[in-house]
């Protein structure tokens, strides 16, 4: 009950500053399911939406389940004729970023902890209110699954999905491995499928 306390404490000293908060970006493109993949086809900047020849495929390795007796891979929820998939990536804000490494530095272990949990559920809270936007707006119903989690286990795919959204436009950087940085961060894909499910 006090870490509790103490989080929410912290979280309303943290409402104070209109800086910190969340940042969010995602995009929709075109997108066809194969037997192990979904091919996301997009438009290279500056040309003609309609010209084939300007067309770029970007293709998200999907594995499927390792056991059981159905073995679904989230290519399965992704109409292998016309279908469309989503790219989306939340961290938080610089303001939170600055007030985070300056809170490392000093010799409070526990509330650079508590600050860093903070943000993990943050980002996983505006996941959510974006997810409900979306259904609430545009009748969307379906998954989100997140770049590293068992549906997309591999960390490097996260290259392929920042190239359908901008990630440093909202402050995220990459490493050479896929990691992210702040480390309060989210990427990953939507799939709109009402049979869709986590696995």
């Amino acid at each position: 009950m006090k870490l509790k306390d103490d989080a929410l404490s912290m979280l309303e000293q943290l409402k104070q500053d209109p800086q910190m908060g969340v940042n969010v970006i995602k995009a929709f493109y075109p997108a066809i399911g194969t037997t192990h993949s979904i091919k996301v086809t997009m438009r290279r900047d500056g040309h003609a939406d309609n010209c084939p020849c300007c067309q770029k495929v970007i293709e998200l390795e999907t594995p499927r389940k390792s056991k059981g007796e159905v073995r679904p891979a989230l290519c399965d929820y992704v109409s292998p004729h016309h279908d469309f998939i989503g790219a989306f990536a939340l961290t938080v804000s610089q303001a939170f970023v600055s007030l985070l490494e300056k809170v490392k530095q000093s010799s409070d272990d526990y509330q650079s902890i508590l600050l860093q949990t903070l943000g993990d559920r943050l980002v996983e809270a505006g996941a959510e209110l974006m997810s409900k936007h979306l259904a609430e707006s545009y009748s969307w119903h379906g998954i989100r699954p997140a770049i590293g989690y068992p549906s997309l286990p591999d960390q490097k795919q996260i290259f392929k999905v920042a190239e359908m959204i901008d990630l440093p436009k909202v402050g995220i950087s990459l490493t050479e491995n896929g990691a992210m940085y702040p480390q309060s961060s989210i990427c990953g894909i939507f799939i709109s499928n009402t049979q869709s499910n986590y696995f």
